[in-house]
């Protein structure tokens, strides 16, 4: 039996939740059967091991998933079959990390209890990253002072200090019913976020329970008979240009494995064999 099947839909997200998992050695498994997988022993922080597997279908998609799961799940016989990945928009603002509603009441509350501080994915904003994200908030037509992330990108005692250079540069400005963009500041932001290469590697980020927007893999479980099933996604962007779309894969696959450690380590209580 494997402790966890855990599948993702596109290369982006296989990829995050691969590199994102403490498994030393992934082993290539039924390369030339109807399924590939990736097979490996993730090693827990307190030295227990899981049994987990990772695949993703040959074909992109969101319905391709559930095949390549009823078949994974007859020949390895998880105890939980986990999906992760990006969606766009949702109960939260880009860089978030949703997790669906788990018909477990003990799984139930441990997700509703978790905090990511302690993941690597997890940072404060830097005065960069919280002045990009007030411009974001104002071309999507939102209030950044009454936003309810607000505090996670301009802690209490900032917001004066790191308004005023956008006030002075002329790319804000307050309408007397609120902030908004200059023509600057629009011109600006447009520039800046096709200028960035590279997506940001930490940021504050929070996590949100709210049902699946796929439930296949909760109906896969069902009928497959497995005890638990678990879906996580990070929140990107409706954007043409979306920078948040690699941290978010990264971040919902840290939160997927430390879930799955948790949960399934505490669970089965598998002994640190190697």
């Amino acid at each position: 039996m494997t402790d966890a099947l855990v599948l993702a839909s596109l290369p982006l997200e296989f990829d995050a939740a691969r590199d994102m998992a403490s498994v030393r050695d992934w082993r290539r498994r039924g390369r030339y059967g109807p399924v590939p997988y990736l097979a490996g022993d993730y090693r827990t922080a307190d030295g227990r091991t899981l049994s987990v597997a990772l695949a993703r279908p040959a074909r992109l998609g969101g319905r391709a998933v559930a095949p390549i799961a009823t078949t994974l799940a007859a020949l390895l016989h998880p105890h939980c079959i986990a999906l992760t990945g990006i969606r766009p928009d949702g109960p939260a603002v880009p860089g978030d990390v949703i997790i669906a509603h788990s018909a477990d009441d003990q799984w139930r509350r441990a997700i509703h209890g978790f905090r990511p501080d302690a993941l690597s994915s997890f940072g404060a904003a830097d005065e960069k990253e919280a002045l990009l994200w007030l411009l974001e908030r104002l071309a999507r037509g939102e209030d950044p002072v009454t936003h309810p992330a607000r505090a996670r990108y301009f802690p209490a005692g900032t917001w004066q200090a790191r308004v005023g250079p956008l006030l002075r540069e002329g790319l804000i400005r307050n309408a007397g019913h609120g902030w908004e963009l200059t023509a600057d500041g629009r011109a600006y932001i447009r520039r800046h976020l096709f200028a960035v290469v590279d997506p940001p590697h930490r940021l504050p980020f929070a996590v949100h329970v709210a049902p699946a927007e796929d439930a296949s893999i909760a109906a896969v479980a069902r009928e497959s008979g497995i005890p638990h099933w678990l879906i996580v996604q990070g929140v990107s962007d409706r954007a043409e240009y979306d920078r948040y779309r690699d941290f978010a894969a990264h971040a919902a696959a840290e939160v997927l494995w430390a879930l799955l450690a948790d949960l399934l380590g505490h669970e089965r209580r598998r002994p640190h064999d190697h």
